[in-house]
């Protein structure tokens, strides 16, 4: 095994699936690089005044706004926007294309693994599920409710030293709270909903543990078991969010 025969392996294993071939907007380009939906990675090249720009074709960002993923705040929008200038690209609001800076001739053996890199690095951020960055699964939880009850209630951060909820609900006009929400995707968030939710008075705000969806890796069937035995409430945020915020509107206090 010589450096001459690896390079030479290497060099046909990308380039025998590599396709170039012309469309509308341009070239398009397949590579041999497979996406987590089983199809490869394709990007196109367009010439303009500028210069060349790679481009895709806008089905990434539009399909995970319309899976409820937001690329827009948090977490997400901070992993999104490092990748897309580590890719020298930008994202086109109006076509939600992913679009490399122009470059000239001379530039495109450069900028094409680094904007291929970034389309393949994107789709990772499907991986940022809940089960894997609690603080993500919570920036969801917290915008599902900003956008059914901001008019109504202000959504703010618990003080409770020991068993913090993660967000409050409180009446705008009276300031008394509604409701006590915990995104739940870890033991340790769950027995603390557990507890809070123990330690309730009559008078006190309901306590609603927000699962994040069955299954979920971080809690372990015994915790799931004991916390439904004691009736704390469950409504699962994944796999209907909109009934999840139905059944928060149900159950939290009105004055």
């Amino acid at each position: 095994m010589t450096p001459d025969f690896i390079k030479s392996e290497l060099c046909r294993t990308f380039c025998d699936g590599l396709s170039v071939s012309t469309v509308p907007e341009g070239l398009a380009v397949a590579t041999s690089f497979i996406l987590p939906d089983g199809d490869p990675a394709i990007f196109y090249v367009r010439e303009t005044p500028d210069g060349f720009v790679f481009e895709d074709d806008g089905d990434f960002v539009a399909t995970a706004r319309a899976s409820g993923i937001s690329v827009d705040t948090g977490v997400r929008a901070q992993l999104f926007s490092g990748i897309l200038a580590e890719g020298a690209a930008t994202l086109d609001e109006e076509t939600l294309q992913i679009r490399s800076h122009p470059t000239p001739k001379e530039g495109l053996k450069d900028l094409a693994p680094r904007f291929l890199s970034a389309l393949i690095r994107a789709r990772d951020l499907y991986l940022l599920s809940s089960e894997n960055v609690a603080s993500t699964f919570a920036e969801d939880v917290r915008e599902a409710l900003e956008d059914r009850f901001g008019s109504q209630f202000s959504i703010s951060e618990d003080d409770n030293a020991d068993f913090a909820a993660d967000f409050i609900l409180r009446h705008k006009n009276s300031g008394l709270r509604a409701a006590l929400i915990f995104a739940v995707n870890t033991n340790e968030k769950l027995l603390s909903a557990l507890i809070r939710y123990g330690e309730q008075h009559d008078d006190d705000a309901p306590v609603i543990a927000m699962m994040d969806r069955i299954g979920t890796g971080g809690i372990s069937n015994r915790n799931f078991m004991r916390a439904q035995n004691r009736g704390l409430p469950m409504p699962f945020f994944g796999a209907d969010r909109n009934a999840a915020m139905s059944f928060v509107e149900q159950h939290a206090r009105v004055h």
